[in-house]
């Protein structure tokens, strides 16, 4: 993911998400402590209540421990993957949003991630942008005052 200036998270507002919806609680699943400190910045600038796990069995723990509006989750994790991950949360009867953040550059990892019941699926290195963008992506419409 690229360096974000101190500047550029001083102004919430650049990575404000374009639907206007509560802040969600994400789990983000990645094992490089170096990206998962970026995508967390990125998502705490946006207002969400961020959660981290390095790899899937401290994932799950995570789970069941804290609601959870959404996981952002990498492929290639040590042990159990994240495409096991994903199968697994289904098969517990989670309706869980599950967007993948993959450094992947091969075609087959979106549609495996897709079969794999994740909603969504963004290549690093991304933006702050880019997060908003996916999340928005997995949430319904807000409804609007009448």
């Amino acid at each position: 993911l690229p360096a974000v200036r101190a500047e550029d998270v001083s102004s919430p507002a650049a990575f404000v998400p374009a639907r206007a919806r509560a802040a969600a609680c994400i789990l983000v699943v990645e094992d490089d402590e170096t990206v998962a400190d970026v995508v967390l910045g990125l998502l705490r600038a946006q207002g969400h209540t961020v959660l981290h796990a390095a790899q899937a069995l401290s994932a799950l723990t995570q789970l069941q421990q804290a609601p959870v509006d959404l996981v952002l989750m990498d492929l290639d994790l040590p042990g159990l993957d994240g495409f096991e991950l994903a199968r697994l949360l289904s098969s517990q009867g989670r309706d869980l949003p599950v967007i993948a953040l993959t450094a992947r550059a091969d075609p087959q990892a979106e549609p495996m991630a897709r079969a794999a019941g994740m909603r969504g699926f963004l290549r690093k290195p991304g933006t702050g942008e880019m997060l908003a963008a996916a999340i928005d992506a997995v949430f319904p419409a807000p409804m609007m005052p009448s």
